[in-house]
């Protein structure tokens, strides 16, 4: 089976021989012109680290979520709002419903983490309950968020 000439996309890493395309690692041997490639191991960690801060970026969804609500944000919308590119809210939320139900998921975190927290340091249940909700009056009062 006669192999192709090197494709445009192939990337020299700098040692003879060696070639990264795409997941692949590459040992090349010539022939009549021909380089054959030789795969030596698929590259780990291909994909770079989150370049952006992935809590900043759900409260910033969170907000436009609230403001707008689920049907009227739009997927620039959030876009805008997160500073992302397409590529990083898909590869790090999945689609729109699966970044809303990650918004979701964190504030309940956060809700449930605060009401465990007047619990466990009220001296009986009822004083938990009236604790949390007076801080939930507070908080909708003094709403700096725009959450209401």
């Amino acid at each position: 089976r006669r192999s192709q000439p090197l494709a445009r996309g192939d990337v020299d890493d700098g040692r003879r021989g060696r070639l990264f395309r795409d997941r692949f690692i590459f040992d090349l041997s010539f022939k009549n012109g021909y380089a054959l490639p030789i795969v030596l191991q698929l590259r780990e960690n291909m994909a770079r680290g989150l370049e952006f801060d992935r809590q900043q970026a759900l409260e910033a969804a969170t907000l436009l979520f609230w403001q707008k609500g689920y049907t009227a944000t739009s997927v620039q919308d959030l876009l805008a709002a997160m500073q992302l590119q397409r590529g990083s809210l898909y590869n790090t939320f999945g689609c729109k419903r699966d970044l809303f139900l990650a918004v979701l998921a964190e504030y309940s975190k956060q809700r449930i983490g605060t009401m465990q927290t007047m619990f466990q340091t009220a001296l009986t249940p009822m004083e938990g309950l009236r604790r949390y909700f007076e801080l939930l009056i507070h908080e909708s009062a003094f709403d700096k968020k725009g959450y209401g």
